[in-house]
């Protein structure tokens, strides 16, 4: 597990042209092309910034570029780097080689290469990030502080924040609060409230509700991608109903995925689903609970029980 540390936002190049070749090659990469090389590798911080404020608009701006070259020289091993790519977050630990290139670059080794998973393997989207780490993209500076380094180290750690953890454990006593809810649900009620979630996630019936067809209880499609699926409702339901079908299921080219919803299946068709991948998605009470807490349907659940 890696410790909290200090953590740096680095661009690598004004538009990302060096983001495939450091990333690639396991570097980090700064401009300042005329910035003395010799002077920053020996600490000469003062000549450095003479030379920065001959080309600096103002006193405050010079200031602001040694900040960042001093932190691409010399931040240490436990300095964590961060950079975006396409959609992921790539992370790294600076080594101590840098070199400057024949353009007058400059180039730093890093320990282990660039990472775009956690310690767990996991990838770092983009999409699983928060809106706060990903504002540093916007900074205007080529290296940046990053703000908030106890959620990156949770994000490389694959931790969960004790807010987040508190929020999960909620919703988790959610879910399991209405499964007996659902499990009440008679079939009058059961085929409704599985239709309703479905079309609460975007998905449009084909055919009316209890309509003629005899394998599927709803015909759905997506109001996206025109996507066909085909759903059978059982309140309750053994192997052998499953299995059969499974059989009815495998004869049908018209969908992309079956669902078979059943708020109390027996013990043997709960251990053979488990036990195979079949064509056939299971979902069970608990499965049902999530998606409905996810689609809002608790105050709905509640009504019908109360």
């Amino acid at each position: 597990m890696l410790p909290s540390v200090e953590a740096l936002f680095i661009k690598l190049g004004s538009k990302g042209e060096w983001e495939e070749n450091c990333l690639t090659h396991g570097v980090l990469r700064l401009g300042y092309g005329d910035t003395p090389h010799d002077a920053c590798i020996a600490g000469r911080w003062g000549e450095v910034e003479e030379a920065l404020r001959a080309t600096s608009k103002s006193p405050g701006a010079a200031t602001r570029h040694l900040q960042q070259i001093q932190s691409f020289y010399e931040a240490g091993p436990e300095v964590v780097w961060i950079t975006f790519s396409a959609d992921r977050l790539y992370w790294c630990k600076a080594g101590g080689v840098i070199e400057q290139l024949a353009d007058r670059t400059k180039t730093r080794n890093t320990e282990l290469g660039w990472r775009g998973e956690d310690v767990n393997g996991k990838p770092l989207l983009k999409a699983t990030l928060s809106g706060a780490l990903l504002a540093v993209q916007g900074f205007r500076g080529t290296i940046g502080a990053v703000p908030d380094v106890d959620y990156l180290m949770h994000k490389l750690n694959g931790t969960v924040p004790p807010d987040v953890l508190a929020a999960e454990t909620s919703f988790e006593l959610l879910v399991q609060s209405r499964i007996p809810l659902i499990k009440s649900l008679h079939d009058r009620e059961f085929e409704p409230f599985v239709d309703l979630l479905f079309r609460e996630t975007g998905w449009s019936r084909v055919a009316r509700l209890g309509g003629t067809t005899p394998d599927i209880d709803l015909d759905l499609i997506s109001t996206t991608t025109n996507e066909r699926i085909a759903v059978q409702v059982k309140s309750r339901a053994d192997l052998q109903v499953y299995r059969d079908y499974v059989q009815r299921f495998a004869v049908m080219s018209s969908y992309s995925h079956f669902f078979f919803t059943c708020h109390t299946p027996s013990p043997e068709l709960r251990a053979a689903v488990s036990a195979e991948a079949g064509p056939i998605i299971l979902w069970d009470a608990e499965e049902l609970s999530r998606r409905a807490v996810s689609a809002g349907l608790c105050r709905w659940l509640m009504d019908r029980a109360s």
